[in-house]
């Protein structure tokens, strides 16, 4: 059996890819349910490793229902690889909105915006930026239950603002314009503001340029438009 850990079995599926990490399917022989697991190969790259460290230390800091949990988390000698145990989630928001499912603001109100901007307010209490908000990282457990995951690029506020960061790896029209990281969370509000306009429109958002005519082709509140357009004024 190929294992990690001698207890976490692998299961005989392609494992997710992207970025720097490869997801596979495992199962956890103690606890007798499904796990998942990331692996991230060791590199000599500052930056891989440094995802690697950032990802640990912000889901070591952080419980919350909306928020993956990491089960447990080492270094694997015969993969050269450090790997995290996650909970396995069979599906992302992203495969939810591919599948052309487009949400009205009273289902996303309470089905995915309410939870996860719980998190995110969550997250930022205990002094954890995500930095890379989009549709891939939102697991849906059970279908529904949305969980923000994938802290690769995350950066844990300590009073005192990285003189090395991870915001090259930033992903598209989730990226707020402008954005030195000097003012705290910015980011975060800018894109969580963009997930949930593609949440409610048709057409996939492809850059930054598709962001505004969305927001005004949306059907929503006016209060509810005019605090999507604070988020993305950020």
């Amino acid at each position: 059996m190929d294992s990690i850990a001698g207890k976490y079995v692998l299961v005989n599926e392609p494992p997710r890819t992207g970025g720097f990490a490869s997801v596979h399917k495992a199962f956890d022989i103690t606890a007798q349910k499904l796990v998942a697991i990331k692996l991230m190969s060791r590199t000599d790259d500052p930056l891989r490793e440094q995802a690697v460290s950032r990802e640990m230390e912000s889901l070591r800091k952080l419980s919350h229902p909306n928020i993956i949990k990491m089960r447990d988390a080492g270094f694997d000698e015969l993969r050269d690889a450090h790997y995290l145990v996650l909970d396995w989630v069979e599906e992302s928001l992203a495969e939810v909105l591919k599948a052309k499912v487009i949400y009205e603001w009273d289902d996303l109100a309470s089905q995915l915006a309410e939870p996860l901007v719980q998190a995110l307010s969550y997250a930022h209490l205990n002094g954890v930026e995500h930095r890379d908000i989009k549709p891939s990282n939102i697991l849906m457990a059970d279908g529904s239950v949305p969980l923000l995951a994938d802290f690769g690029i995350a950066k844990v506020r300590q009073g005192v603002v990285s003189e090395h960061t991870l915001m090259r790896f930033g992903s598209g029209p989730y990226s707020p314009p402008e954005d030195d990281g000097e003012v705290k969370y910015v980011r975060d509000v800018y894109s969580m503001g963009v997930l949930l306009i593609q949440a409610m429109h048709q057409e996939r958002l492809r850059s930054r340029a598709d962001v505004e005519p969305a927001l005004q082709s949306i059907n929503v509140p006016p209060d509810v438009r005019k605090l999507l357009a604070s988020a993305l004024s950020r």
